[in-house]
């Protein structure tokens, strides 16, 4: 934690998402851009033997949510509050969790304390409403850069997603399925893209309130201007993790989160196991060999296929 400001882990967003408004899909799916000149590159083709191995136990690569291909992708846009505001909530907030409280729930003095700087200044900066105002965009930013993601969608058979995610249906797409008594479990694995067609904005306050709510799940609150509706919540938090622009809608995208801090690898996706490849059109033979030789006998393959009348992608029988 940096003591005079407000660091990335004072984002809050530390667990995977747990609020989602739609069904959880028994089968999703993960494009992958390897082709059959992949294997003539030894390290390339060493990334790929791990990818698969992976893969067979259920894990996905989770990486940073700033590298993403959509610069605006939970990226909300900021909209002011005034000092007067800002020192309002935070006048709030100390009468409700004392002066060494963080919006993260840590401990202010604790935290100074080990890195031996002056209590009394960090209180000073922590509190102070111009200073947190300032703070806001670059702890957003810095959340992006420490938070990793694993995006999948729900449809197997978008001619667009082969062609952007798996190199022009060169390629081939894991499937991963989960059992329908097991969609509790998937809830708290994955989350919903919600597509809008307005960038969504929130303010200072509304992150300082985000935050309390965020680290204190299930408290109640003397200080009713801390406490956040179920509306109000859900509209941060989809900002936050989950907001992308309706040109992105055809994607239909699911997302796995892991906690801010974690550095960039491969994760379970438990209750979801691998079940099925799925081959692009043009995919090679030479590329099919090497991914059934690494995964085995233990998944279902299918080769997608372009209809012969039509502009659609289906199954071969």
């Amino acid at each position: 934690m940096e003591p005079f400001g407000l660091g990335a882990n004072e984002t809050g967003l530390t667990t995977t998402v747990e609020c989602i408004r739609l069904a959880q899909p028994l089968k999703i799916y993960r494009h992958r851009g390897y082709t059959g000149l992949d294997l003539e590159n030894t390290e390339t083709r060493d990334r790929f033997t791990s990818e698969l191995e992976a893969a067979k136990s259920g894990q996905v690569w989770f990486s940073p949510l700033a590298a993403q291909n959509d610069p605006f992708d939970t990226n909300p846009s900021l909209r002011p509050s005034t000092p007067a505001d800002v020192n309002r909530i935070m006048r709030a907030f100390r009468r409700e969790f004392g002066g060494n409280a963080t919006f993260s729930g840590l401990n202010l003095s604790e935290q100074v304390r080990q890195i031996g700087g002056s209590v009394t200044r960090a209180r000073r900066n922590y509190d102070d409403p111009t200073r947190i105002i300032k703070s806001v965009p670059r702890m957003l930013d810095d959340a992006r850069k420490n938070q990793c993601i694993c995006c999948f969608t729900d449809i197997p058979d978008n001619p667009l997603m082969w062609s952007y995610y798996s190199s022009a249906h060169q390629s081939f797409a894991y499937e991963f399925s989960c059992e329908s008594e097991e969609g509790n479990a998937a809830a708290r694995k994955l989350g919903a893209i919600k597509y809008l067609e307005e960038r969504p904005s929130i303010s200072p306050v509304d992150v300082v309130r985000w935050l309390v709510n965020t680290s204190r799940e299930g408290h109640r609150y003397e200080q009713t201007e801390l406490e956040l509706s179920e509306s109000e919540y859900s509209d941060i938090s989809d900002a936050l993790i989950l907001a992308k622009s309706s040109v992105w809608k055809h994607e239909r995208e699911w997302r796995a989160l892991r906690s801010v801090g974690e550095q960039a690898g491969y994760f379970s996706i438990r209750p979801y196991s691998l079940t099925a490849v799925v081959f692009g059109s043009l995919c090679s033979l030479q590329l099919k060999a090497f991914v059934k030789e690494n995964l085995g006998t233990g998944v279902t393959y299918r080769d997608m296929v372009l209809d012969q009348t039509g502009y659609e992608l289906s199954f071969a029988d």
